[in-house]
């Protein structure tokens, strides 16, 4: 393609054969007019310029900041003929003007060429990777393979450090949780919600970059200087608590933001706010959407259904060879919890697991349950106590790191410096898989865990146009840190069988290269 564009000018005619020529011919053929690449890719083009090698010819690329369509303000990103420059415009469905413009020197003409840049997403389906450098910000990596990125085929894809790209800096503090989802319940944004143990962010799960900021998150801001203790999603709801303080939304129609309003009204909030980090003080069941947790001071469970807000106690129920009430535990101390199987979809049926230690030094594990009996009281839930199961024979289990479970099977996973165990739940006991245990490399400590979720399974598992790879609970995301190399590395390890034991990983099934992970997630196609 061929443009020349002209200004009125009075000079020598020197285009004689043999002289240098006023007429200038930009050659661009090889890339149209459309040109599409990633955000965060380099965009490199070499056009023809005729006369080539003019010491008097002077190039400049530049491209409009918005793609509003009716932008007129324009960033410069060269003054080389040839264009290498890495693009850092946001995804957008409208496209960006790039323009490139020689002027002759020695006349003070123009020529110029216009293209419609699409920017596109360069995030995808995957793994998000929250490490940390020096102990103070974070950054978010992607990670993309076909181990954990449905229908994709290429090499492992990394996208590194994707929050401080776009936003120019690190996050604050040390990231703690990650999780994703719809903006609003129609599914055409989502969102990736970061909590850091200094700040919480919405951030736009096609960029990294900030949508809402810590007081754009809340109605009425309170005042940041309390405990980020930890942060839940699921198919209809958020969550967050903060120094005992539980604030919910559930997810509107065609929403472009979502705020948090007043905490709930929970009787004593302030009686649980020195829990640790992370899923040890409460677990979500993000498949039916219900919350639990136990309070250390009033020795009970609780539940909440974010999308309506109430607290209520659990019941005594009679599942298991042992149970217990789960409104008579005082004296006991919380050590973690993980959600559990499901044991049906239709009518609804699904656990947790919390881990208790009793006033004598005793530590269980304790199964709790949600399920629907469509025939009691023209349909009704219940939410209570099913099974108490000695953890006695668990290795180290009161110092674990954290905990994780499975909706496909009845088995837990704990933890510690530099190991693994996967527990099988069944009789009246916990029985541990040693064979089937994960070993951290020497040198290398474990940091932090989690379970492999596609993560359109938090949505809808039935919809035929949200298909869930076969992946999607059949892995755990293990993270280790080497203190020498100071480098974090995750390993994907295949889970087999009713025991869930743990296989090992492969150079496919490791990544590498990041600083000390503190928190894993996925996200969805963008």
């Amino acid at each position: 393609m061929t443009l020349a564009s002209f200004a009125v000018s009075c000079y020598d005619d020197k285009s004689t054969s043999g002289e240098i020529t006023d007429t200038v011919e930009i050659d661009t053929t090889g890339f149209g007019p459309k040109i599409e690449i990633a955000n965060g890719s380099t965009l490199r083009l070499s056009p023809k310029v005729s006369p080539a090698n003019d010491p008097d010819l002077a190039y400049e690329w530049k491209i409009t900041v918005t793609s509003n369509g009716n932008e007129t303000t324009f960033s410069k990103l060269s003054e080389e003929k040839d264009l290498e420059r890495v693009i850092t415009q946001a995804p957008s469905q409208k496209p960006y003007s790039l323009v490139f413009t020689v002027t002759n020197k020695r006349t003070g003409v123009q020529y110029m060429q216009r293209y419609n840049v699409y920017v596109i997403s360069r995030m995808g389906d995957g793994v998000l990777v929250a490490d940390t450098r020096d102990g103070a910000t974070s950054d978010i990596s992607l990670v993309r393979n076909k181990y954990v990125s449905a229908g994709y085929t290429g090499d492992t894809q990394y996208i590194r450090d994707s929050y401080s790209f776009t936003n120019g800096q690190k996050m604050e503090g040390v990231m703690r949780k990650l999780v994703y989802g719809p903006i609003g319940n129609t599914a055409q944004a989502f969102y990736v919600t970061a909590m850091t143990d200094k700040t919480l962010e919405n951030l736009d799960a096609s960029t990294h970059g900030v949508i809402q900021n810590f007081d754009q998150m809340f109605t009425f801001p309170p005042e940041k200087d309390k405990k980020f203790q930890t942060l839940g999603t699921n198919f209809n709801s958020v969550f967050f608590v903060y120094e005992g303080d539980i604030y919910a939304y559930a997810r509107q129609i065609n929403a472009i933001t979502q705020t948090f309003s007043d905490p709930l009204n929970y009787v004593s909030p302030s009686q649980i706010a020195n829990k640790k980090f992370g899923n040890e003080y409460l677990q979500v069941n993000a498949d039916m959407g219900d919350v639990f947790f136990f309070d250390e001071t009033k020795g009970a469970f609780y539940h909440m259904t974010p999308a309506a807000y109430p607290i209520a106690p659990l019941t005594a129920g009679t599942g298991g060879s042992v149970n217990f009430d789960p409104n008579a535990l005082s004296g006991y101390t919380l050590i973690g919890s993980c959600r559990g199987e499901q044991v049906s979809r239709s009518p609804v049926h699904v656990r947790v697991h919390f881990i208790l230690k009793d006033p004598q030094g005793a530590i269980d594990v304790y199964r709790l349950s949600n399920r629907y009996d469509p025939d009691f009281n023209n349909g009704s839930y219940f939410y209570e106590s099913d099974g108490k199961y000695s953890a006695a024979t668990c290795p180290d289990i009161e110092n674990a790191l954290c905990f994780e479970g499975s909706y496909k099977r009845s088995v837990i996973y704990y933890a510690t410096k530099n190991k693994v165990y996967p527990c099988v739940i069944g009789g009246s006991a916990v029985g541990v898989n040693e064979s089937g245990a994960f070993t951290a490399p020497a040198g290398e400590e474990i940091t932090t865990m989690s379970l492999f979720r596609e993560a359109w399974s938090y949505y809808d598992q039935q919809s035929t146009e949200m298909e869930v790879m076969e992946e999607d609970a059949n892995q755990l995301l293990v993270a280790t840190y080497n203190n020498t190399t100071q480098e974090g590395k995750v390993y994907v390890l295949p889970i087999t069988g009713n025991s869930g034991s743990l296989g090992t990983a492969d150079a496919d099934h490791t990544f590498t290269g990041f600083g000390r992970i503190t928190a894993l997630g996925t996200q969805g196609k963008q």
